[in-house]
């Protein structure tokens, strides 16, 4: 028996066609103030475990951050506060979750008790799910067996990060499984957290085997990830906590298989590139740095906003320089670029430089094209074909000319 069963909250996190612009994607929340839970306790007349509070065991997708204050028991035992529920072994087949592993999203529930009154202790604490490898005992957290959750203080700062792809074919190409591990900048801090898409959703008429390429995780802020497609990664993803703080964050790394030339952005609006250093969690919401030598793009990502990552089509090339490279970033970049772009008779904003090695000052750029393909958030559709491949004929015509 469940006293409040927590709700979907939004049926962007089930309907496999739910657009990927829903405001869910960033903000979903539920909160739960001034209130009175009486006579809960186990079991029941029948012998049934109850609880007062409960995750919602058929929404397997996701479930938003809730925010407890202000709550008052009144003859509730203990153990019959909360319970949150594992992913339903059953909905493991083709049609729903997959076969190799459930859907993850009740493995990556967040509860903040905000003034402490939900636990009953007098400081605030955050309540998560039994998912042991993103879980770090060393931060004070506490596993209730009772509620299959662990208790940890507030200062452990989780958050539910939610990542997916932006690509055209993100409801029918695999993704999953998608992997979390702690960096090792982070030292002897450990994290690991295995994700799954969104669960493919039954029509009348059977199921529709489309599963939205969509990632909640709880992590806990102030540490470096590095997130692991083990298929090929997305050519456009967008990321955002549910925080809509900007004081405390994470960063990503993301490994490609190949050189890319990336393009963040954050609410629409680029953000340049560091050239010569790493972003660390000091740095402003979508700082980022790519690193040509291991293909590695690495992000900070803080609660103001969607932060998104685009591949950009474009060509590869690469010359050798008589300056060293302090300089040529010093007071040459531009000049490179115009000189470039001139000899092409192209506008110098289509190039990029992608790195700057020593020695003999090796520079790496790339040209890119006119048109890149993106997902309309509002509709889902990609850019005109045919300007599409009239760009990518142009870069034929162009690398022929290098």
């Amino acid at each position: 028996t469940v006293g409040k069963q927590l709700s979907r909250a939004s049926s962007s996190f089930v309907y496999f066609d739910a657009s990927p612009s829903d405001a869910s994607f960033e903000s979903s929340s539920v909160t739960i103030s001034d209130v009175e839970f009486m006579n809960w306790t186990s079991p029941d007349t029948c012998g049934r475990s109850r609880f007062a509070v409960a995750t919602n065991p058929t929404s397997p997708n996701a479930v938003p951050v809730h925010h407890f204050s202000n709550i008052t028991w009144r003859n509730v035992d203990d153990e019959s506060k909360l319970y949150m529920h594992d992913p339903d072994p059953a909905r493991r087949n083709s049609e729903e979750c997959g076969v190799a592993q459930g859907c993850t999203g009740l493995q990556n529930v967040v509860f903040k008790d905000t003034d402490g009154t939900f636990v009953e202790e007098p400081r605030g604490h955050t309540i998560v799910s039994n998912n042991s490898g993103a879980v770090s005992a060393s931060n004070g957290c506490t596993l209730m067996s009772a509620w299959n959750a662990y208790t940890c203080p507030a200062a452990s700062n989780f958050d539910l990060l939610m990542f997916e792809s932006m690509d055209a074919d993100r409801l029918t190409r695999n993704l999953h499984p998608v992997i979390i591990t702690s960096h090792a900048s982070d030292g002897d801090w450990e994290y690991y957290n295995n994700l799954n898409s969104q669960m493919g959703t039954r029509r009348s008429w059977g199921t529709s085997l489309k599963r939205l390429a969509r990632f909640p995780a709880m992590v806990q802020k102030g540490h470096h990830y590095r997130i692991l497609y083990t298929k090929t990664n997305p050519r456009t993803s967008r990321f955002a906590l549910h925080d809509d703080t900007d004081e405390v964050g994470i960063v990503i790394t993301i490994q490609f298989a190949s050189p890319k030339v990336l393009e963040v952005s954050v609410q629409g609006e680029v953000v340049i590139q560091n050239r010569t250093t790493m972003v660390t969690l000091e740095d402003d919401h979508g700082a980022n740095y790519y690193k040509p030598e291991t293909r590695e793009l690495s992000f900070v990502l803080k609660g103001t906003g969607n932060l998104v990552y685009k591949t950009l089509d474009s060509v590869m090339a690469s010359t050798t320089l008589l300056v060293t490279p302090e300089a040529f970033y010093d007071v040459g970049t531009l000049d490179f670029m115009q000189r470039i772009a001139f000899s092409l008779g192209i506008p110098s904003s289509r190039i990029r430089v992608v790195s700057v090695i020593a020695g003999s000052t090796m520079v790496d750029f790339a040209i890119v094209s006119t048109v890149n393909k993106t997902v309309d958030e509002t509709v889902g559709t990609t850019n005109n074909t045919a300007e599409v491949v009239e760009s990518q004929l142009e870069l034929v015509s162009l690398q022929s000319t290098l």
